[in-house]
């Protein structure tokens, strides 16, 4: 299979100028004070959505595997502790980032929290390998996931983040919520999405999930090879507006099941832009922080 590549971004260099500048140097998130603590899942996600973001830009701009492995590694606290700090209302959650440890209390879902940014903090874990952030996501279960007021969600997705959340934790019946989530993300299931977009950039991931449960490694290439090219026409197809932001040139959710493909001792034989070769490997610099 050739290569997939990475769509071109369309980063004007105004765009580029003002994030590297902002990014260039160790990236920090102000410690929160009372401005901050009236809105501390909007601090939360600011810092998941900057880190991300960093990661991205060092990664497609510079080739830095260091840079990239920083900024994710704090967008996966941040994102982490966004989900603890909506479980319930009551509680402290405590998040170490950029040198500082921060003491947050729970505040409970005010907003909404969507299956995106769940995706995206659960590929994190397996692609840098951090199983107890994974973990953690899993412990607290699928209700977490509300969507934003007036936003429509499928309710595929909320199996899919389930049949993902156990398998990671080995969960007994986590297959029939699998099933389940198949099933409804089938065409005449739907109630909200375009049929093709869901064909295209999710039911490839729900295959993906199957045959590496199967231990299956052509079937599992074939479908990620299906996923990052969904990946691919959502971000310049379906929604091209997400096309021009720097997180779009990461596959994060195919990236994270190829990693974890890789760990189980298959064989990945996917390659493209979106799916760093050197994360699927699992080559992390021996001075990575």
């Amino acid at each position: 299979m050739d290569a997939i590549l990475w769509h071109d971004p369309e980063i004007s260099e105004g765009l580029l100028s003002r994030s590297m500048k902002r990014y260039r140097s160790n990236m920090t998130v102000p410690p929160p004070d009372e401005r901050f603590l009236t809105n501390v899942d909007g601090y939360l996600h600011g810092g998941f959505v900057r880190g991300i973001e960093a990661a991205a830009i060092h990664w497609y701009q510079f080739k830095s595997a260091r840079d990239f492995l920083f900024y994710a590694r704090h967008a996966l606290r941040f994102g982490t502790a966004r989900f603890q700090v909506c479980d319930g209302e009551q509680g402290e959650v405590e998040v170490e980032a950029y040198g500082k440890r921060i003491v947050l209390p729970r505040v409970g879902a005010r907003g909404g929290v969507g299956h995106s940014e769940w995706e995206r903090v659960f590929a994190l874990a397996w692609l840098l390998r951090e199983p107890r952030y994974a973990q953690v996501l899993c412990d607290m279960g699928v209700q977490v996931l509300k969507p934003r007021r007036g936003v429509t969600s499928e309710p595929f997705l909320m199996h899919m983040a389930d049949a993902l959340a156990g398998f990671h934790s080995a969960r007994p019946g986590w297959r029939d919520v699998l099933s389940r989530a198949q099933d409804l993300s089938r065409p005449e299931n739907l109630e909200f999405a375009h049929p093709e977009e869901m064909q295209a950039t999710f039911v490839p991931i729900l295959s993906a999930l199957a045959a590496l449960d199967d231990r299956d490694p052509d079937r599992f290439n074939h479908h990620l090879h299906d996923a990052t090219i969904g990946h691919k026409r959502r971000v310049t197809e379906f929604y091209p507006s997400h096309g021009r932001g720097y997180d779009s040139l990461i596959a994060w959710l195919p990236l994270g099941l190829a990693c974890r493909a890789f760990d189980l001792g298959l064989p990945v034989t996917v390659r493209s832009e979106y799916l760093p070769d050197w994360i699927v490997r699992h080559e992390f610099p021996q001075d990575n922080p």
